[in-house]
């Protein structure tokens, strides 16, 4: 039996000895559909694709079971850890969900946000007269209070994204990095 990492009180285990089997918490639905593992709580779908080749994934009361198909390697691994960790991420954003807390910075030109839809406008940046626009990623709600904008949700790679979408968009090239510093920075 080969141990990956410490773990954490309340967290998943993560060592294998080919098998490995995932409680699943009250109120969470998941069904397999083909190469997809779809979680369903509180009314939001999570999809999860995996690699059918490597492992068999099997729902059992409330039991997830993943196995490796042929000799257990590398790849079949990280298979199998990747999909023990992205259903931990939602049973944990279920109960908590995980927020990013974004900056607008800027020196002169004053930069105003907005939330419509399913995306964000940043307006007057670098004094530009046509908007940057980023897309908001699944059901994550964003925020903006000011010069923070906090984005939240349950899924951590939805949030994850949604954020990198909006400090990508405003993102400065062809300028000395050094003096045009304005822009949108995560903190914390």
């Amino acid at each position: 039996m080969r141990r990956i990492g410490k773990l954490a009180e309340g967290s998943l285990p993560l060592f294998i000895s080919g098998n490995m089997e995932i409680k699943v918490p009250a109120g969470c639905d998941i069904k397999v559909e083909g190469n997809l593992v779809v979680a369903t709580m509180s009314g939001e779908s999570h999809k999860f694709p995996f690699n059918s080749r490597k492992v068999k994934v099997e729902v059992a009361g409330d039991l997830v079971k993943i196995t490796p198909i042929k000799k257990l390697r590398r790849e079949t691994h990280a298979v199998i850890n990747s999909m023990a960790k992205h259903l931990g991420n939602v049973f944990k954003g279920d109960l908590a969900p995980y927020i990013k807390n974004l900056q607008v910075v800027y020196a002169h030109f004053p930069i105003s946000i907005e939330v419509k839809g399913a995306r964000v406008t940043i307006k007057n940046f670098l004094g530009e007269k046509l908007p940057r626009q980023a897309d908001i990623v699944g059901k994550v709600q964003v925020s903006v209070s000011g010069q923070d904008i906090v984005v939240k949700g349950a899924s951590k790679d939805a949030v994850g994204q949604t954020a990198a979408n909006i400090i990508q968009s405003v993102k400065i090239t062809g300028k000395d990095r050094r003096v045009f510093q304005d822009g949108i920075y995560q903190v914390k």
